[in-house]
């Protein structure tokens, strides 16, 4: 209740300051679950921005976890899994996941690419709601190796730099979230 009370202050705070869109990704629905003997990790990620008329062309979400409680190769060892969730059930393009390495040559993260078709001119079709709506993007499961480990999971904000446009009457040229000195971006709750 806490973190979602800053959240919205943080929220409100920058979108009245910089007088400029925020866009707000967050990991929703929690819960650890047993499937079998196997102990999993699933969540939802969700987002919402803080002005109307926000779309989504291609999204690239990228979160990071620790592989001692996961393991390594969590997507070759068949590991992950997710589900499209609303935003996501009705385009038309394929989503890619992979591994990202960190310097040491060991994965520390996944990537999706999610290619998108958009059913007209923007913003039709992939509108994002305004916070605190949130919409979802992808529910994942991860298979938890070692229960004794924490998660690690939270979004790579660096490398976040996916298209996710603001676009309206007085801004006929959209303008991207994420990297600045485009929109900002609120990563909330590491899991």
């Amino acid at each position: 209740m806490k973190n979602s009370i800053i959240t919205t202050l943080l929220l409100v705070t920058l979108g009245l300051a910089a007088q400029e869109p925020v866009l707000h990704w967050k990991f929703d629905n929690v819960m650890v679950i047993n499937q079998g003997n196997q102990p999993v990790l699933q969540f939802d990620v969700v987002i919402s921005c803080s002005e109307p008329y926000t779309y989504a062309s291609d999204l690239m979400l990228y979160f990071k976890y620790d592989t001692a409680a996961f393991g390594k190769n969590i997507i070759a060892s068949s590991g992950l899994t997710y589900q499209k969730l609303t935003l996501l059930q009705a385009q038309v393009g394929g989503i890619m996941v992979y591994n990202l390495y960190g310097p040491s040559g060991s994965d520390t993260a996944v990537g999706f690419m999610v290619e998108m078709s958009l059913m007209g001119p923007p913003p039709i079709g992939w509108d994002i709601p305004q916070y605190p709506i949130n919409i979802g993007l992808l529910h994942v499961q991860m298979k938890i190796q070692d229960t004794t480990q924490p998660a690690g999971v939270k979004f790579c904000e660096s490398i976040m730099d996916g298209t996710q446009y603001y676009i309206d009457a007085t801004h006929p040229i959209a303008t991207k979230y994420g990297i600045p000195p485009d929109y900002a971006c609120i990563y909330d709750n590491d899991l």
